[in-house]
């Protein structure tokens, strides 16, 4: 009985399953660490800093090899890139903090092909929220 369910396992194609991702809407400035300002110089950080832009890497991110997308398109407000990648490739969501003083960068799945990046705006330039999944 076992043997049918095994074969049927082992015989299913693989399907990468949607990969998703969010930027965090604030950095908190007590996470922030200037290790070594100029001589003479103390450095303080903001209480907080909102998230302001976004978008995909290709490497390693302190490379900062920014990609342009494949396509953009605007949905009620919203904006939406799509970028394509080649199997194996390794991509980062990054999101920006402080107009770009601050950035975090997560890794996606190097077998995805596709990444799909949403910005959400809660007025004409803030925005509220920046999501991807990668496929």
């Amino acid at each position: 009985m076992m043997r049918p369910l095994f074969l049927l396992l082992v015989a299913t194609p693989a399907v990468a399953a949607a990969q998703p991702a969010a930027c965090p809407e604030t950095v908190p400035g007590a996470s922030i660490d200037v290790k070594h300002p100029p001589v003479g110089w103390v450095a303080s950080s903001p209480v907080v800093l909102r998230l302001d832009g976004g978008g995909m890497l290709s490497g390693d991110p302190k490379q900062m090899q920014y990609l342009v997308p494949a396509s953009s398109k605007k949905v009620k407000g919203d904006a939406i890139s799509t970028w394509n990648f080649d199997r194996g490739e390794q991509k980062w969501l990054y999101c920006t903090y402080g107009r770009m003083a601050v950035q975090l960068a997560k890794r996606m799945d190097d077998q995805a092909t596709r990444c799909e990046v949403t910005v959400r705006y809660e007025r004409k330039a803030a925005i509220s929220g920046i999501t991807a999944v990668c496929r």
